[in-house]
């Protein structure tokens, strides 16, 4: 395992030679060696929404563009041979069943089988769909608000229902499990080894789906990814004293033990009112009903993964990486984010553990009150970290938090509120020859996030 960077340079190496800015899309985007211009704390406290409109561009993708970053080494990926086009879930569900074709959605596809409410509502305002579901599976139960109120009142502050235990689980731990895997069993696309899975335009996309990675030399892009959203939350014991409330099983994607998978202008986000219930039977714990777990988490044996141009927005536990401190080696697991637009997130962008990541020409920043962020990179357990010419806004509470494991820092821009990124030693950066990239200037780099990231490409033939 590396233990520090003359390790790195013998091992592995980034890269940070010049040629090619932002792979995947057409639209221009020029550097700056210059100097950034300061730009005031008022300025900056607008989060870029109107301006992201403003900037948009006619964006285009094609099934030949190559990743930048770690997942752009030692793969080939599926861009040619059988192609499918599917508008339902249906035709999608059948379409991942094998690997090694091109799946182009053609629509927004709702994965929950019409058991989401209408974007904005709460969870808790249910509808006829998830009704029936929870009655036909579980007859006790009249409704999903009468499993709600049975759930909630069978926990205390102390249970854990995460894994079995009699002496710490609620009494209604086999049911929530039951009603937690057949809801899983429906809304989760297993995609496998070879996949191209690719929006064809704008609005593209699906609605209460979790995407799960079972295999290698992936593509996921030009993607909306709404409400991955699980029903039946579990209640978690944080400590002796602290309740953690009720947390959801289901990503937007999960990556865990793959290699070479490419996630580029994908835009994630909630569109569900967060709510909270009361905990027990004297109703005075009150709790999140959190119903959202990460929005892109990778774990296990993965490697050579690049998160590219992507919107992640009006999330909670937004991108883990490295579930545990013992998931995981710095040495295998290599991960690259750039151009991404955090966008009103509280956490995890990305929370990093035993893993070697290249952080560059990302922008974060927050202006809802409901998404209050608490920190955006946050560094754990034997994670290595490369941070370049990114832009924190005044938005972010901490651009960079914790001390763990080792830092490289360079180029940033930090208007966050609890101090500047420090400048460590960026001569390690040129030093390094793993992969070719371009880094624009921090604030070069804003601009090009608030006009390229996310979906809405159109795929060019």
């Amino acid at each position: 395992m590396f233990k520090n960077s003359k390790e790195i340079k013998k091992i592995v190496v980034l890269a940070f030679a010049a040629a090619l800015i932002f792979s995947g899309c057409s639209v221009e985007s020029k550097g700056s060696d210059s100097e950034p211009e300061s730009v005031s704390d008022t300025d900056d406290s607008k989060t870029g929404e109107e301006d992201s409109e403003k900037n948009e561009a006619e964006k285009s993708i094609k099934l030949g563009d190559l990743p930048v970053g770690f997942a752009g080494l030692g793969t080939n990926y599926v861009t040619s041979g059988t192609k499918v086009e599917v508008s339902t879930r249906d035709e999608l569900i059948e379409a991942v069943s094998g690997g090694n074709k091109i799946i182009v959605i053609t629509s927004m596809i709702d994965m929950s089988d019409g058991m989401l409410p209408a974007e904005g509502k709460t969870l808790l305002a249910s509808t006829q769909a998830l009704n029936a579901f929870v009655k036909s599976l579980k007859p006790n139960y009249e409704n999903y608000k009468a499993w709600v109120d049975a759930y909630r009142q069978a926990c205390t502050k102390t249970t854990e229902d995460k894994g079995k235990n009699a002496s710490t689980n609620s009494g209604l731990y086999d049911d929530l499990w039951a009603l937690n895997k057949a809801y899983g069993k429906k809304n989760c696309l297993e995609i496998k080894s070879g996949t191209t899975l690719i929006g064809k335009t704008q609005d593209c996309g699906i609605r209460g789906g979790s995407i799960l990675v079972k295999g290698d030399n992936i593509q996921i892009r030009n993607l909306t990814i709404k409400d991955a959203c699980d029903p039946f939350p579990h209640h978690e014991q944080k400590d002796s004293n602290t309740s953690d409330g009720y947390n959801a099983q289901w990503d937007g994607i999960t990556i865990d033990g793959n290699k070479n998978i490419w996630i580029d202008h994908c835009t994630f986000e909630d569109t569900l009112s967060l709510e909270t219930v009361k905990t027990g039977t004297t109703d005075t714990l009150d709790e999140k009903w959190q119903t959202y777990d990460g929005l892109c988490d990778i774990k296990g044996n993965a490697t050579n993964i690049t998160v590219s141009n992507c919107i992640f927005k009006n999330h909670d536990k937004t991108m883990l990486i490295g579930s545990s401190d013992s998931d995981g080696d710095n040495s295998k697991r290599f991960v690259t984010l750039y151009g991404n637009y955090f966008l009103n997130c509280v956490q995890r962008l990305p929370m990093v553990r035993n893993t070697t990541i290249h952080i560059f020409n990302n922008y974060y920043d927050s202006s809802n009150p409901a998404y209050s962020n608490s920190y955006a990179i946050g560094r754990r357990k034997n994670c290595i970290v490369y941070a370049e010419n990114n832009y924190f806004g005044s938005g972010i509470k901490y651009s960079i938090k914790e001390t763990n494991g080792e830092l490289h820092s360079s180029g940033n821009k930090d208007l966050s509120k609890n101090g500047a990124t420090s400048e460590t030693d960026d001569e390690v950066f040129s030093s390094l020859n793993k992969y070719k990239y371009t880094a624009l200037s921090a604030s070069d780099a804003k601009t090009s996030v608030l006009a390229t990231a996310g979906a809405g490409c159109t795929l060019a033939d």
